[in-house]
């Protein structure tokens, strides 16, 4: 199972959240985080987010994945 939220956001950049776990055993394969930002073009000037995106943001993914993945046999969740 593939989940994707937005995990944090501030003027101009924002980062969006992956997780991928086997739904048979709710392990966790691979998680990624990656940033982004708005940007006008073709001047590449960056833009300020809109303020009302930060009610799209999740709770503490942290939280959620201490209560509900399993780490593969061999490695540990990172706190």
């Amino acid at each position: 199972m593939i989940e994707g939220w937005l995990h944090r956001v501030e003027r101009v950049r924002f980062w969006c959240q992956f997780q991928i776990t086997r739904p048979a055993d709710n392990v966790l394969i691979a998680e990624c985080r990656q940033m982004l930002a708005l940007i006008e073009m073709p001047e590449g000037k960056l833009l300020r987010l809109p303020e009302g995106w930060h009610k799209y943001r999740s709770g503490d993914p942290c939280d959620f994945e201490r209560e509900h993945r399993t780490p593969p046999p061999d490695k540990e969740l990172v706190q």
